[in-house]
């Protein structure tokens, strides 16, 4: 799959070379608990260990990602996540290939936390829909592997740190603008063969 800057040669065998194979994951909350377990083990990868092998075998690699990947202090409890910088360059080597920014906690740490994920996604290679460096957008990402190329887009529903008033005005896609998510999916579609 392109753009991928990481090295493939570490890559687990593939499923069939003949086949696109997608893996679509769930929500990832690295922060609390989490992030305190990886400093205390000195180990950033281990919230991946058990599945970078399946995770491996695939072309494409999709996930939710739930914090803020910024500096700061651990977060003990609370609903305000916040991820270790070194959760980005964890997330490549356990096979990630793209992340969604779209949920309600990537501005917990407000745009200077989301601008500090995308540059720490960006170092590490791992790909990103749903947000810019600025704020939640309908920016979207196209990988293109062998002859097909496969177009991601990422919205939610809401913002913990915003009132949907406020939404305009930062320039966030409501997620119940169908017009507006209905003409990003449609602009996609003339450019993938694949959209998710």
């Amino acid at each position: 799959a392109e753009p991928d800057t990481g090295n493939d040669a570490d890559k687990s065998e593939k499923i069939n070379s003949n086949v696109l194979s997608i893996i679509l994951t769930g929500e990832t909350m690295l922060s609390r608990n989490v992030e305190w377990l990886a400093l205390r083990r000195d180990d950033f990868d281990y919230p991946f260990s058990n599945l970078s092998g399946l995770l491996k075998t695939a072309d494409i690699v999709f996930k939710n990602l739930e914090s803020p990947l910024a500096a700061g202090e651990n977060i003990k409890s609370g609903l305000e996540f916040r991820a270790d910088p070194k959760f980005a360059s964890a997330l490549k080597r356990g096979g990630f290939t793209v992340v969604s920014l779209a949920n309600n906690h990537i501005l917990d740490k407000g745009a200077a936390g989301l601008a500090e994920t995308v540059l720490n996604l960006k170092k590490s290679g791992i790909l990103y829909s749903g947000a810019d460096s600025r704020s939640l957008s309908d920016k979207e990402v196209i990988i293109k592997d062998g002859d097909c190329r496969v177009g991601f887009l990422s919205f939610t529903d809401c913002l913990n740190s915003l009132r949907k008033s406020d939404y305009a005005r930062e320039k966030i896609i409501d997620y119940h603008d169908t017009d507006r998510i209905t003409k990003a999916v449609m602009n996609l579609r003339i450019k993938a063969d694949i959209v998710i």
